[in-house]
């Protein structure tokens, strides 16, 4: 070993500087740096084992000197230094021998064993001093043994040179694997960090979703309990508006009635024009209003089965519910109105039709007298008689130019879009008298 000389067996700490080489490449694979051989044909160098530099652990460990003569490495002195400082192995002794200094004061005759103990650096005067009294046999002897040890060690040497290489590429490629696991551990966690992330990102998703199912559920239930209250409201206007139709015919046969008097007919036409324009008005808002509520009743159709899941829920809407029953009351107090309207439609009506009766009944009295007051003349008799009739048709006109309709605010049924039949009148000549009017056209 290049750069150290280890203890003889038979000196001090020459065993356990033995035992310890045998612990460190024992039965182990060697690796071996050579350097060459030196002036006496032996080859030096650096033997690892296990990645291990055995000199570095000979030194720190006390086992071995710094051989100085022969390798000048400053590691090499630092390492002695730090064992001798801890008085590890052969510095725990007081005065521990140099190996060459006890070979030159105790020369061995003896060299059949050859084994690594004789393969030591020495001095040139050391070794020349341990040979000079050794016979020619016995130095050729050795020659051939030096000769044949070399040639095996060269090969050993060149074997473990390949295994250091194969070691040393092993190492890179353990490196390199290493690094890439490192650099793969890096991006595995990276990837975890996005799916964190993207996991997060799924569940805040899915209660959104949930959100929005049970607003829906909600607004399904609300349309439903809108739907039943529309339906309500549909039949009481069916009702409303079959009572509006019989004071429609009671008004038909009031105006019948009133084609017998012309000067009248007149005042009652204008008067019915007023009345059909809102009745027009009316079945417009009625027809729009029966427009909004099929496209409800068709989506009542669709939510039945809505309905009866809604049903399950009718305790959270408790309030909801109390709303729509405080518009239902007010509903009710427009469809009180409206009936009340309608009573004085129908009262309206009445009245009219007992004043035409009067007129009637005064047109045939005046008919009398001017048959009785045949003497006088046409013309003041004419004059007489539309006189008396105008202050009666204009007291009349008067008292029904008051009365008003109201237009319905409830919603009519889903077919009251119908549209009624036309009722034809015929159109005669003003004239005060109870004479049969004259045939005219009908429009």
């Amino acid at each position: 070993m290049k750069g150290i000389d280890a203890p003889e067996l038979d000196m001090e700490y020459g065993m356990e500087s033995k035992d310890e080489l045998v612990r460190l490449i024992g039965g182990k694979r060697v690796s071996i740096l050579v350097y060459g051989p030196d002036k006496y044909g032996r080859s030096l160098g650096d033997i690892y084992c296990d990645g291990v530099f055995i000199q570095e652990q000979m030194l720190k460990g006390g086992f071995a000197w710094h051989y100085k003569m022969c390798d000048k490495r400053p590691e090499f002195a630092k390492w002695q230094r730090e064992a001798k400082k801890a008085r590890r192995g052969l510095w725990s002794l007081d005065k521990p021998q140099k190996p060459w200094i006890w070979r030159r004061d105790n020369p061995r005759i003896d060299n059949k064993k050859g084994n690594a103990d004789d393969i030591q650096v020495e001095p040139q005067n050391q070794v020349n001093e341990s040979s000079v009294g050794l016979p020619l046999l016995i130095m050729k002897d050795m020659e051939d043994l030096g000769r044949k040890w070399k040639g095996s060690l060269e090969n050993f040497v060149s074997e473990n040179m390949k295994l250091h290489d194969q070691v040393q590429e092993l190492k890179r490629d353990k490196k390199e694997a290493e690094e890439r696991a490192k650099k793969a551990e890096k991006e595995m966690g990276n990837a975890m960090a996005d799916n964190m992330k993207l996991n997060g990102q799924l569940q805040e998703s899915e209660r959104n979703k949930k959100e929005a199912e049970d607003r829906i559920l909600q607004l399904d239930f609300f349309s439903g309990s809108v739907a039943a209250v529309n339906m309500d409201l549909h039949n009481k206007i069916e009702v409303l508006e079959n009572e509006h139709k019989k004071a429609e015919d009671q008004a038909k046969e009031v105006e019948s009635e009133m084609e017998g008097v012309v000067a009248e007919n007149r005042t009652l036409k204008d008067q019915l024009q007023v009345v059909e324009v809102q009745a027009m008005k009316l079945k417009y808002f009625s027809e729009k209003v029966a427009g909004v509520n099929i496209v409800l009743y068709r989506k009542l159709e669709g939510s039945e089965e809505k309905n009866k899941m809604a049903e399950e829920q009718a305790k959270e809407t408790e309030k909801e519910m109390k709303t729509i029953l405080d518009d239902n009351v007010k509903l009710s107090g427009k469809i009180q109105k409206l009936s009340k309207i309608n009573k004085e439609i129908t009262t309206f009506a009445n009245n009219s039709k007992r004043k035409l009766q009067s007129v009637l009944a005064v047109n045939m009295d005046l008919d009398k007298k001017g048959m009785e007051r045949a003497t006088l003349p046409d013309k003041g008799l004419e004059i007489v008689g539309v006189e008396n009739m105008k202050g009666k048709l204009q007291g009349t006109s008067h008292k029904k130019s008051e009365q008003t309709v109201e237009t319905p605010s409830a919603t009519p049924t889903k077919d009251f879009g119908v549209k009624k039949p036309t009722v034809w009148r015929m159109k005669t000549a003003a004239t005060t008298s109870s004479a049969p009017p004259p045939k005219g056209h009908y429009e």
